[in-house]
């Protein structure tokens, strides 16, 4: 997709973020009589347009949106279809997340009062309070967002704070019931019981919502290792490093320990329950604080250290800017008034270089030598074992092409809820997504692993020359793994 790309009342300008399943874009929706307004627009990645299980993904995080209806949630605007992908038209929230706040206060040793810290969190508690309790025609729609993390957190630059992605909440609105064991999350922000694939409530958001209490708190992260596996481990024992809280008082440290019980039985029983405590304990400390003055902290603080994003031009603006003919264009040159005077000067001037340049002789011609073409991707730049009988290829002209001719085509592989995969060979405990990964044409084993249930799923793929195949394992009460090339189905395994 090139951009802009205009569809229906919607013009994408920008790509905002990308991940296993979805894209997020910049986008314009266009009324009538000149209305605009900025929106973010969620596409399923062309690779997975038309999986039936992300497409119900998607259209449950829509379902779960539309009672959501709270200031701190980011709002859905629609549900549409271009041409055969799904997207979501959603609230765009102009500012920052919460990651990037927290690192770039570190990176550049900005103060972050405590105050401002837990406003964030206040605000959202507030939001997963409202989540937790929504409901539809008299029930209760039990929704677990069981992915509160930092990119989850958006910052607007008028001080609201808004969560975002409710793309694997749990609730009875879903169609696509995940089954008991499967770990959905992001490593670092999962709750012990989320972290060994068992069933979760409300209480596991609560657990995050502690992790990034903590984390705020003593500028540090909670749980943190070199891979996932080791980061999973660590959340599964549940072992809090009390030394960082040392620096705050008792009743704080108690408050954010009770939020991070590994037996959810002492936990805060219900999001209001802990923001009632922590409310307490701001008003008590005066660390209360408004929307106004966070606004104007993230203004004064990071505004500009985020505003070098170029903001869009209006519709009219950017067909001016490719139709302005070339005599308005500003000029480089500067502005002189030439005299008879200047004329006879630098006619005098050049006249010699000029008769140098119409009249050649054999000793001026430069005879510029014929260039050659690029050289075909070395070897030692592609992802393979490198070819021995390649000495010398600096001597060779090869055609440019877009895929070297030892790939035979792409592969994508996911899995649900997600994965690490193997080729041997090739590559070793890579975890899902694999997008676009450039192999070899010919036969391969492929092997997906799920950590929390121990589980294996393997086939032996056929790659052909100029293929794309997409592969998706999927780990629920029928297990099954599935390969589909443009060419057709090349494995299927259950």
């Amino acid at each position: 997709m090139q951009l802009p790309y205009r569809f229906g009342n919607y013009l994408i300008t920008r790509k905002l973020a990308s991940g296993g399943m979805a894209e997020i874009f910049r986008a314009k929706f266009i009324g009538e009589d000149g209305f605009e307004k900025n929106v973010a627009i969620k596409r399923l990645l062309p690779e997975w347009s038309a999986d039936q299980n992300f497409i119900t993904m998607l259209i449950d995080e829509a379902k779960a949106l539309v009672h959501l209806q709270h200031t701190n949630i980011v709002q859905i605007i629609e549900l549409g279809k271009d041409q055969n992908t799904y997207f979501l038209s959603m609230e765009l929230v102009e500012g920052l997340d919460l990651g990037r706040l927290f690192n770039n206060a570190i990176r550049n040793k900005i103060d972050l009062p405590l105050k401002f810290k837990l406003f964030i969190i206040l605000q959202v508690l507030t939001a997963l309070d409202f989540a937790h309790n929504s409901a539809s025609s008299g029930n209760l729609l039990k929704i677990v967002h069981r992915d509160i993390s930092p990119p989850n957190v958006l910052l607007s630059w008028n001080g609201e704070v808004k969560v975002a992605d409710f793309g694997i909440a749990k609730g009875t609105h879903r169609t696509y019931h995940t089954v008991v064991a499967q770990a959905k999350g992001k490593y670092s922000y999962m709750s012990p019981e989320q972290a060994r694939g068992e069933d979760v409530d409300h209480r596991t958001d609560i657990y995050a919502v502690g992790i990034l209490l903590y984390e705020l708190i003593t500028s540090s992260r909670l749980f943190d290792g070199k891979t996932d596996l080791e980061v999973i481990e660590q959340v599964k024992n549940g072992n809090i490093p009390l030394g960082r809280l040392e620096s705050i008082d008792n009743e704080l440290r108690t408050i954010v320990l009770k939020s991070l019980a590994q037996d959810k039985q002492k936990r805060h029983q219900s999001a209001n329950s802990l923001l009632t405590d922590l409310q307490t304990y701001a008003k008590k400390n005066d660390l209360l604080t408004s929307t106004f003055e966070f606004r104007d902290f993230l203004k004064i603080n990071f505004l500009n250290e985020f505003s070098h994003d170029e903001e869009e031009q209006s519709i009219s603006e950017q067909i001016y800017r490719k139709t302005k003919p070339l005599q308005n264009r500003k000029s480089f040159l500067p502005n002189i008034k030439f005299t008879s005077k200047h004329i006879l000067y630098y006619s005098a001037a050049f006249l010699p270089l000029l008769l140098f340049i119409l009249i050649p002789s054999s000793s001026n011609i430069i005879k510029t030598p014929k260039p050659k073409e690029p050289l075909a991707l070395s070897a030692i730049d592609q992802p393979f074992e490198k070819d021995t009988n390649t000495q010398n290829t600096t001597d060779k002209i090869q055609p440019k092409k877009t895929v070297p001719e030892s790939i035979g085509g792409f592969i994508n592989i996911n899995a649900k809820p997600w994965g690490y995969v193997t080729i041997p060979g090739f590559i070793q405990k890579k975890e899902t997504p694999i997008n676009n990964l450039p192999i070899k044409k010919g036969k391969y084993l492929v092997k997906v692993y799920y950590e929390p249930t121990n589980q294996w799923l393997q086939d032996t793929i056929d790659i052909k020359e100029n293929s794309k195949t997409n592969c998706l394992a999927i780990f629920d009460e029928n297990p099954h793994f599935t390969c589909n090339s443009n060419n057709g189905i090349a494995s299927k395994l259950r």
